[in-house]
């Protein structure tokens, strides 16, 4: 992120020039009575380094006093609020603030100024920072010259913190402006580390140096402190903020909300977060598919479950938990990360229709079509069908054993999503891809997971599941057969009128008095050829309609009885489960269990004795229930 970061920056924020301050510094000052106009100039077009500072300090110095820390800047309206840590007092009086305006740049220079307290140095000539290294050595409380917090705090010589507000004009509330310190630009190489070690730094400053004198431009923090944000600076800021964040959705919202605006030049910044959506999206997919292949591959059994005569890889309570982990992965996909993708393929699509043939354009064209493409590939890895294969229907076999409707809609749904719309490469095919998954998963709604109830009720013993579909075929049948006698009925009352139509057509041209050349060609020419065009048209309509009688009734009635087939077979299974259960509760041997006959016994016979230990009164009716029909 950190090189989104820099790219962000510089194209949003301005070149830093270094400032020359001519003259003698002032402009608004805290604490200052008086304020005099001073020219701002950028350094390269300065001849002439003089350079007086006053009592400035740099950056690093009021650094070090502030036991390492800088200060905290709030702006509100057109003053800046300056908030010091504690700091060291010794030696030091009030710190002090100035500010002046550059008008090339719209930019604010905060100046700090600190006035050294009175002693045998002072007065002669020497920076701040001389003097206060002088002061410190006089004060040493230890024999290395360093100085410790705790002994400075015990001596008072720690101050609280306090703040100081300072305010700024001429700026323009059009451009941006930032905050810019001003620092001398020979600074003293404070340590960080142990900041009281300060006079070290006097052997590698040369204060007679008239550039140590000179201001130099700083950030007053590790980011910008603007004055001003323009609209583009806020939406520059703003995408930064939700890059680093890292979060697809809002770099996804935001990436639609510059596409939508009109105004202001966003293309350049929306292809940035393009970019790093595009990035993202890939990677989230790739870690989503992982997840996928792991949870397929625990599910399905192993070569030694199968010689166990286990179907699966896991128990069922751990079957459970996986599906539903399963299930939570693909409903992400449709949720949140397929509209992502169905959005990005629109805009691509659409940038294609305003693209037109010359050579730079068609190289956009291809550069989206690929990216098109691979969006496409993206959605494909989500068809568990056709990526993972007889492990996937393991799965969904396990869906269906457990009845887990929930889980399997959201699993079927993500399937059917991405079947369909891993082939809308045009708005055209989009559109269909819409059509097609809404039905399709209404048709899962209504019959594969209502299928996955009905079973379970049959495994727990329940024959209603089998006596409705028994009625829905009944009613299918039904009305199959009143759509056969309204057809036939039509058709009938067709066939009369051509009966009628060319008994009156003989009539008129062949009754007493007609011209008989007349009537013979409309019996040898006209009536032959219009009983073969009706004879033509009523095989075509009958053909027509047996290919939709088809497609409505019979495909709907083969389904059914398939279905009825299904749930005939799961309720034998129980019937004979619960048979096993109740002869293994009778019987003692394996042989008992079908015979109820002794082996050993010398009248053995494995035919003969039937089922003389089941006590019903009537051995039939155990299996009364048993066969269906």
């Amino acid at each position: 992120m950190k090189k989104i970061y820099f790219l962000l920056i510089v194209l949003s924020l301005e070149t830093r020039a270094k400032v020359v301050i001519h003259g003698n510094l002032s402009g608004s000052q805290s604490g200052a009575k008086d304020a005099s106009y001073v020219k701002v100039g950028d350094s390269k077009e300065s001849k002439e380094v003089e350079c007086n500072r006053d009592d400035g300090i740099s950056y690093g110095f009021l650094t070090n006093v502030l036991l390492g820390k800088t200060p905290d800047y709030t702006v509100s309206g057109n003053d800046i609020i300056i908030s010091l840590p504690q700091r060291v007092s010794a030696c030091l009086g009030k710190i002090e603030a100035e500010t002046i305006t550059n008008q090339q740049t719209n930019n604010v220079h905060l100046k700090f100024k600190a006035k050294i307290k009175s002693g045998p140095y002072s007065n002669k000539g020497l920076s701040p920072e001389q003097e206060y290294e002088l002061c410190m050595k006089d004060l040493a409380l230890s024999e290395n010259g360093k100085y410790e917090y705790n002994d400075l705090l015990e001596k008072g010589h720690i101050a609280p913190p306090e703040t100081m507000t300072i305010g700024f004009d001429n700026v323009n509330p059009k451009r941006n402006s930032k905050l810019i310190i001003s620092s001398t630009q020979k600074d003293l190489e404070y340590r960080r580390d142990n900041p009281f070690d300060i006079y070290k730094g006097e052997k590698n400053t040369i204060f007679t140096d008239p550039n140590f004198n000179c201001m130099d431009s700083l950030k007053p923090k590790e980011s910008d402190v603007m004055l001003v944000k323009t609209s583009t600076y806020r939406e520059v800021e703003e995408s930064i903020a939700i890059c680093e964040k890292g979060d697809l959705a809002s770099i996804y919202e935001k990436l639609k909300s510059l596409r939508l605006q009109s105004s202001g030049n966003y293309h350049q910044l929306s292809s940035l977060l393009s970019s790093v959506q595009n990035k993202l999206i890939n990677e989230r997919a790739t870690e989503i598919i992982a997840k996928l292949e792991e949870i397929e591959d625990l599910i399905a059994p192993s070569v030694e479950d199968v010689k166990n005569g286990d179907e699966f890889g896991v128990g069922k309570k751990k079957r459970k938990e996986l599906l539903k982990k399963y299930a939570e992965t693909m409903n992400y996909f449709s949720k949140e990360l397929l509209p992502i993708l169905k959005d990005e393929l629109i805009y691509l699509q659409g940038r294609l229709e305003e693209l037109g043939d010359s050579g730079r354009e068609q190289k956009e064209k291809d550069r989206i079509e690929e990216e098109i493409e691979g969006i496409l590939d993206i959605v494909a890895m989500f068809d568990r069908q056709k990526e993972g294969g007889s492990k996937y229907k393991r799965l969904v076999k396990a869906l269906r054993e457990g009845n887990m409707q929930r889980s399997g809609k959201k699993i079927l749904t993500g399937l059917i999503l991405a079947q369909e719309y891993s082939e809308a490469n045009s708005k055209k095919s989009l559109e269909r891809a819409s059509n097609q998954s809404d039905k399709r998963i209404s048709r899962i709604e209504r019959s594969v997971l209502a299928d996955w109830g009905d079973e379970a009720l049959i495994r727990a013993g329940d024959k209603s599941p089998i006596q409705r579909r028994k009625e829905i075929i009944a009613g299918i049948n039904k009305r199959a057969h009143q759509d056969k006698k309204r057809f036939s009925a039509k058709m009938s009352h067709y066939d009369e009128y051509i009966q009628d139509y060319t008994r009156e057509l003989v009539n008129s041209y062949c009754s007493s008095g007609g011209n008989y050349q007349d009537c013979m060609t409309v019996r040898s020419k006209y009536l032959p050829k219009i009983y073969s065009e009706y004879s033509n048209w009523r095989n075509s309509a009958t053909s027509n309609y047996y290919k939709e009688f088809n497609k409505k009734f019979t495909s709907a009635q083969n389904e059914q009885r398939e279905i009825l087939n299904r749930f005939n077979g799961l309720y034998s299974n129980y019937k004979l489960n619960e048979l096993q259960s109740k002869v293994s509760n009778d019987y003692n041997s394996n042989f008992d269990l079908w015979t109820g006959a002794d082996p050993t016994e010398n009248n053995y016979s494995p035919f003969g004795f039937g089922f003389p230990s089941l006590n019903t009164g009537n051995e039939r009716d155990l299996f009364s229930d048993f066969f269906l029909y």
